[in-house]
């Protein structure tokens, strides 16, 4: 069958488009680097196995994470497994000595355990907040009993660990870090492929800041 000069450019043309129209998504894999922010370097690194890496370096503090891609359209979607442990675990609790309750943290970087924030929350449903000193002691000048403690690193502000105290009438508590703590889980998180790059959010800053990340 014969085509006609006219039809046959018209299919060229329709092919051409389709083509360039998916080049942007369907060649994601890459390592990409977060442009306009400085004195930090964070990025992606997309791989051919469906696995992504993400790095973040600000100063003193690393952060990693890593997970799953899907694609969808321009869209790449981001999905960590659930982080193996909490931030803070904790090691033994006693009844100590009335008044004060006393919160230690251990960790064998002592140059850490000075960013650690506090809450404590009673019995009689009281919240009282603290921060720890350079030894990771956080200290609360009160003989009430307490049923939660809340614990946040400034270095790493996850979601804050929330630990159910079985023993209200205990007094000391001793916790440590746990190696996962540096790691960012990321959960649907969308990343839009253009031209060069990605542009999208970022989990550590601004939460409605589009950042760009170029492809290198």
């Amino acid at each position: 069958m014969m085509v006609k000069p006219s039809t046959l450019m018209t299919l060229l043309a329709i092919a051409v488009q389709s083509v360039f129209a998916q080049t942007p998504s369907s060649m994601p894999t890459g390592e990409y680097y977060l442009n306009g922010v400085p004195e930090l370097a964070s990025g992606f690194r997309i791989n051919a196995d469906s696995s992504f890496d993400f790095f973040f370096i600000y100063g003193a503090v690393d952060r990693f994470g890593k997970g799953s891609w899907s694609q969808n359209g321009d869209t790449l979607i981001l999905q960590s497994p659930p982080k193996p442990a909490p931030d803070f675990v904790l090691q033994k609790s006693a009844k100590g000595e009335a008044p004060g309750i006393a919160i230690q943290v251990t960790d064998a970087n002592r140059d850490i355990l000075g960013y650690i924030l506090c809450q404590i929350e009673t019995t009689g449903g009281q919240l009282f907040q603290a921060e720890s000193n350079s030894s990771g002691l956080i200290y609360f000048d009160t003989d009430q009993s307490i049923r939660k403690i809340y614990l946040l690193h400034q270095l790493w502000p996850n979601v804050p660990c929330v630990v159910e105290v079985a023993q209200p009438a205990d007094r000391y508590f001793e916790f440590t870090l746990s190696p996962s703590i540096v790691e960012i889980a990321f959960d649907h998180f969308e990343l839009r492929l253009e031209d060069g790059g990605l542009r999208g959010g970022h989990p550590l800053m601004q939460p409605d800041r589009q950042f760009l990340y170029e492809k290198r």
